[in-house]
Parts: structure tokens; sequence; C-alpha cells
């Protein structure tokens, strides 16, 4: 390896370490109290595709450690999702960055190395989002199938007489994954003391679904007007139902169109190169066979 190579990757791991330095001496002595807020709000909500989820896979974590110092030296305030984020995709970029240098400098020349560098960080920056896109749309899913049963849950605690925050207290202990997660959010955010209609909007908001916020809309205007939760929760839960049926025959009714360019580009080929290639052979050979 030459030597200015190794002398620019030395530099580079005396900077980082500089920076991971510097910020541990800024930011230690806020890192107790933000540490024991994520520990009481942030982290039972680190499942597959949640928030927190973004620090459940090793090399999430690896990029979060090497990108947290850059982002503690950050002049404004983020909250706690963001300043995930922002050190995730700081650390995978820089981690990027060091690999395909060093990958280019190796395999293409030093030349190359700027150049194996800036793709590396490219490739960096851009996989933990696709990565956060994909665990999003999977979380949707997910929070979109639980709903109903859910709501079905919530109308008969509310049909026994519990209100709303009891009923919700009942039922999260007996549900898993993503929206189980969003409800028991909630929960934590009513019994510290927030109003139930802003802590309900901010799950409509988390969510980002048509679904949780014609529920959260709905709730909200039955405590608003006195109306029966049991009622709401049961109209709420058979919309869903009908929603999702709708949905599902969208789905098939589009099926054949998606199926048809598969078949044009892939299946077609193979079955004429199957069915006309003997006879184009024999075609062949019998234009060659001479007198």
């Amino acid at each position: 390896m030459p030597e200015p190579l190794i002398v620019a990757m030395l530099g580079v791991g005396a900077m980082l370490a500089l920076v991971a330095g510097t910020a541990e001496v800024i930011d230690g002595a806020q890192r107790a109290q933000r540490r024991r807020l994520r520990e009481f709000v942030a982290m039972p909500l680190a499942r597959d595709g949640e928030p927190g989820a973004r620090l459940s896979s090793l090399p999430s974590r690896i990029a979060f450690a090497v990108g947290r110092p850059a982002v503690g030296l950050w002049p404004f305030a983020l909250g706690p999702e963001a300043m995930h984020a922002a050190a995730v995709e700081v650390g995978a970029a820089t981690i990027g960055f060091v690999i395909g240098g060093i990958s280019a400098a190796l395999f293409a020349g030093p030349n190359l190395a700027a150049l194996g560098a800036a793709g590396g960080a490219l490739v960096g920056l851009l996989a933990p989002r696709i990565a956060w896109s994909r665990a999003r749309g999977r979380q949707r899913r997910n929070v979109i199938a639980a709903l109903p049963n859910t709501l079905d849950l919530m109308a008969l605690a509310a049909d026994a007489g519990l209100g709303f925050d009891a009923a919700l207290a009942q039922v999260v202990p007996r549900l898993d994954g993503p929206l189980a997660a969003e409800l028991r959010r909630v929960l934590v955010e009513l019994r510290i003391g927030r109003d139930r209609r802003l802590a309900l909007r901010e799950l409509a908001r988390r969510t980002a679904l048509p679904e949780t916020a014609r529920m959260t809309n709905a709730i909200i205007q039955a405590d608003a007007l006195g109306l029966p939760l049991t009622r709401t929760f049961r109209e709420l839960a058979s919309e869903i139902r009908v929603r999702r049926r709708q949905l599902a025959e969208e789905q098939a009714r589009t099926a054949p169109i998606k199926m048809l360019f598969p078949m044009v580009l892939l299946i077609f080929p193979a079955l004429f190169v199957v069915i006309l290639g003997p006879a184009v052979i024999t075609v062949v050979e019998a234009l060659h066979v001479g007198p």
C-alpha cells in the first residue's frame, strides 16, 4: 500500500478520534438524562420497523456509534428520533467513505481512491434511508392488519364499563407488534399527564395512516360529545375491515396487468426458444444442405 495512502488513513482516524473525544466532553453531562428518558419512553418501542428499531441490527449500531460523536457537535437541538437517524446516516456515510476509498485504492489504483470514497459515502448515506423506507412500509401494513382486532378488544373493554384510559391499559398488554408499541406510548403519555387529544393526534402523526387518523378523530369526537365508545370502536373496526377488503379486491384486479410485463419479457422468450428452436435448426440445416 502506498505511503501517502497510509498517512491519509491515519489522519482520518486521528480526526475521528478527536471528534469523538470532543463530543464526549461536550455531551457527557446530559447523556445520563437522555438515556433515562429513552428507557422510559422510546426503548419499549424498539421492535422491527418501529421507532428505536433502527438500532436493533448490528450494522445500525455500528453506524450509530461512529456517527453519534459528529451529531453531538451539531449546534441545533435534535429530538431522539432525529438524532438517531442523523447519527446512523453520518456513521454509514463515514464507513462507506473509508471502505470505498480503501477498496478503490487497492483494486483500481490510488488515482481512483477519491472517486471510490465518494461513491462509498453516497451508498452509505442512501442505504439507511432505503432500509427505513422498507421498514416503515412493513410497519404500516402491520398496523393496518392489527387495527380491527385491537378496536374489537377496546369495544369489549368499553362495554364492560371501562373508560378509554382503563380500556387501553387492559388491551395493550395483550397485544404485540407496531400498533401495540404505539398504543403503549400513548398510554405512557397519558399516565405522565399529557392531554388525551394531543396524545391521540401525535399517534396519528407518527403512524401517518388514514385509518389511524380516522380512529383518533372519532375517539376525540366521541369524547367531546359524550358518545358511547363501544359503538365508536365497533363502527371503526367494521369500516377498516371493509376498506381492507376493497383494497384487496383492487390489488387482485391489477394483478393480471402486473403479470403481463414479466410474461412478455421473461416467459414468452423462453417458450419461443423451446417451441421454435428445433424448427429453426431444422430449417437452417435444410437450407445449407448442398446438391
